[in-house]
């Protein structure tokens, strides 16, 4: 038997990473491996109740502990590592686990785990291929398990890590007695959280379009609000082309096994996923699943075959699987569909087969070893021992020094590069004149003070800022060796890509001092 921390996040929305490292470690207490699991409380005390009762009904030990983690490579908070050091390492200590396992990157439990000798394990995902333009220091954790191979391999071949692709896992609560399909009326549900990246207004428009050509049906929109703009924009779009009758956007929902009970079809409109739990939640239900080939979704859902693949994530892409559905429905080719997406189900995403494959890989892990590392505890703290000293001198004088806190890591990293641009007289701009702006002359200021600034770019505003001239994007758009910051949030994406359709590259010509949108 195993001994197992499993060090989750804030827990503050119910679903993906965190709930499924949450049903791994249901998984292992159910062959009687203690397990023992960790939220994060270092940024409040955030944990949903759903969380709360999953565990309490299981009759998991739950525990609180400060420790900052993060998604993606660039995101990392040197300072909190420091800061919470000793307590997490206590903790591990007196737990004496055989194994760690966290969600996302976290750096404080693989250092601590190095000097203790203990194999920890990260759950992480999708990535953006500008997170690996830069060497990072070899703090991230080496054992690693993905969702699809499409991303296991993504972070094997830049982090270097020891990757493997398990599956999500989902639980059959009900059992469906034979099989049918009302060939007259389809009932439709898509779900996940409700944002741009989970392209629900296409789903929506996708779904009309197909009625206009003849499908009958309804279509139900189930999440959480993860952005209220984009909410809003499904809603009104609702509206306008009085689909009412035929769409409902429910929003949050409870008791999710209900809802799948009551439709035959999953539409997954994602456009950045690793593998959306949503499509093993669908076919553990005895749902067909249409989706957009997203991440690692056609290593499992063969188009026509067991599910439906688009061809891509538009509306019109899945207007035409909506159709091709109701086509195999109405010619009874749909069993089969069904038949070969139940056999999925039980080879993939059961139980059973999740299980498996989670204990062939604690396996290989303890067998295996902490990897030999030459980075611990203490030479990253001699590293960022001035950084450190220069922000807690100075945090006082930052206007958001949590951000700039944030941010130590990534700018340590790209340090190098920017003395090597001010050394060539290249002219600086900060691309923002808002209160990312002021972070970001704040953080060049203290930390960078060889850059000397030539002024901000705006593409609304004229006039200064911060007594600075305010220059139009041309500027940089026609300046080879300008370097700009980026110090926006609601138009980031916009201007990265302005900038790389002008030939301008990630830690080269532009860099980002405040967190990245993806």
């Amino acid at each position: 038997m195993y001994k197992i921390i499993y060090f989750l996040d804030q827990g503050e929305e119910f679903g993906g990473a965190v709930n499924t490292l949450l049903q791994q470690a249901l998984l292992m207490l159910d062959l009687e491996h203690r397990i023992k699991v960790v939220f994060s409380n270092a940024y409040g005390n955030k944990v949903i109740d759903e969380y709360l009762q999953i565990c309490n009904k299981a009759d998991i030990e739950v525990d609180y502990l400060p420790y900052k983690y993060t998604s993606h490579t660039e995101g990392v908070d040197i300072v909190s590592i420091f800061d919470s050091y000793q307590i997490i390492k206590n903790y591990i200590i007196s737990n004496r686990p055989d194994i760690v396992h966290s969600v996302q990157i976290n750096p404080v439990v693989e250092l601590i785990s190095r000097e203790l000798d203990i194999p920890h394990i990260m759950n992480v995902y999708p990535a953006l291929s500008a997170f690996f333009s830069i060497k990072y220091l070899d703090t991230f954790p080496h054992y690693h398990i993905c969702d699809s191979y499409f991303w296991a391999n993504v972070w094997k071949e830049n982090l270097l890590t020891d990757s493997t692709c398990i599956r999500t896992v989902a639980k059959r609560i009900t059992t469906r007695e034979g099989f049918s399909f009302d060939t007259d009326f389809i009932r439709f549900i898509c779900v996940g959280t409700i944002y741009e990246e989970k392209n629900q207004l296409e789903v929506i428009k996708g779904f009309e379009s197909a009625v206009k050509k003849g499908v009958k049906g309804y279509l139900s929109v189930c999440g959480h609000i993860g952005s209220l703009e984009y909410a809003s924009l499904c809603r009104q779009y609702i509206c306008e082309h009085k689909l009412s009758d035929v769409v409902a956007f429910k929003g949050f929902c409870s008791d999710m096994a209900l809802e799948y009970s009551k439709n035959d079809v999953l539409i997954c409109g994602s456009t950045r996923e690793s593998y959306p739990n949503v499509i093993s939640e669908a076919l553990a239900n005895y749902l067909i699943v249409i989706s957009t080939p997203v991440g690692g979704v056609p290593e499992i859902i063969k188009d026509c075959q067991n599910g439906y693949i688009t061809d891509g994530y538009s509306a019109e892409n899945i207007c035409d699987k909506i159709l091709e559905i109701n086509k195999d429905i109405k010619s009874g080719r749909i069993k089969q569909v069904f038949h070969n997406a139940d056999m999925t189900y039980n080879k993939v995403h059961s139980p059973e087969a999740v299980t498996h494959d989670l204990l062939e890989y604690y396996k290989h892990v303890i067998d295996t070893g902490v990897k030999e590392s030459d980075m611990d505890y203490n030479t990253l703290k001699n590293i960022f021992a001035e950084m450190t000293r220069l922000f807690r001198e100075n945090e006082n004088y930052f206007c958001m020094p949590e951000l700039v806190r944030e941010r130590l890591w990534y700018l340590y990293h790209v340090s190098d590069i920017l003395v090597d641009k001010a050394k060539i007289c290249s002219r600086f701009y900060i691309w923002g004149t808002g209160k990312l702006a002021k972070v970001t002359k704040e953080i060049l200021d203290i930390f960078c003070p060889q850059i000397k600034l030539n002024g901000f770019i705006s593409s609304s505003i004229q006039g200064k800022c911060m007594e600075y001239p305010i220059y139009m994007p041309d500027r940089i758009f026609e300046d080879a060796e300008s370097v700009t910051f980026i110090a926006a949030k609601n138009s980031q994406k916009e201007i990265i890509r302005l900038l790389e359709e002008k030939g301008k590259e990630f830690n080269k010509d532009y860099f980002l001092l405040v967190p990245r949108v993806w």
